[in-house]
């Protein structure tokens, strides 16, 4: 929704609003198709109105296959002012069965086409689902020689180590939830960016109009952006992650895939 400003008095009159599929996976499979990147969208879509998340990613060109137990999509809300400020209200998403969480491990399985499928677990969990159960969904494609990336907030840094991912993507507020700390900057920074290094096999920090780093177990590079107005960053982080993932396919060296992932 686009409006001019907020209003606690009155009702706010929006200008325009459009209407996105949305959510960390759908906008890395977006971005991923728009790239020209083979991929498919799998996960949880309750039915009750499947039919309009459908009609969204067919528009865009996504593959895409559900789980479907009974409930409704949640739908989040983004109101974009004026003034570039943007304000957010996701809603609480459906309670779903735990057997739902082994029908998508199954669908999973049945989707991987070779060794050199990445495996890309983005976004949320369900509310009545613990965090030990996500971490132990994705633990158990630790038989696979397939690649695992991880576009979330929920794990603490020992479950990352354990997982051990191909890569790690989070933004600064993530990076501190990860690390523990209330704010990090220099070689404190630094330090703590070695530190998450070690749980994975590349490590994106985006740090918005500040860029962001890259590392690795062998260094850390520190990437700046140009400077450009900002329309929105919704989507920003998860764009990323769908970049650098599309170069290292491509063939592309690990550090030049980080500067696709920031430019």
């Amino acid at each position: 929704l686009w409006a001019k400003r907020l209003d606690f008095d009155e009702p706010v009159k929006a200008i325009s609003e459009t209407v996105y599929p949305g959510g960390k996976a759908v906008n890395i499979a977006c971005v991923l198709h728009s790239l020209g990147t083979e991929c498919q969208l799998l996960g949880v879509a309750c039915r009750n109105n499947l039919a309009s998340m459908e009609q969204l990613l067919q528009q865009k060109g996504v593959s895409y296959q559900f789980v479907s137990p009974p409930g409704s999509i949640r739908e989040n809300l983004t109101l974009c002012l004026e003034d570039g400020k943007v304000l957010k209200v996701n809603r609480t998403g459906e309670k779903i069965a735990p057997e739902v969480l082994d029908q998508v491990c199954q669908m999973i399985r049945k989707n991987l086409k070779s060794p050199q499928d990445i495996l890309a677990f983005s976004g949320g969990k369900p509310p009545n689902l613990s965090v030990e159960q996500y971490f132990q969904m994705v633990r158990s494609f630790h038989d696979l020689p397939n690649p695992i990336t991880l576009d979330n907030d929920l794990f603490s840094l020992e479950m990352v180590a354990q997982i051990h991912p191909f890569v790690i993507k989070p933004n600064y507020v993530e990076f501190l939830h990860l690390t523990g700390y209330s704010s990090l900057e220099g070689d404190e920074l630094l330090c703590q960016i070695a530190r998450v290094a070690n749980c994975t096999d590349h490590l994106l920090l985006s740090m918005g109009a500040d860029g962001g780093y890259y590392a690795n177990q062998s260094g850390i590079w520190k990437i700046t952006t140009p400077s450009v107005p900002v329309k929105s960053t919704v989507g920003a982080g998860d764009t990323s992650l769908a970049c650098f993932l599309t170069a290292i396919l491509q063939g592309k060296r690990p550090e030049q895939a980080a500067l696709w992932a920031f430019a």
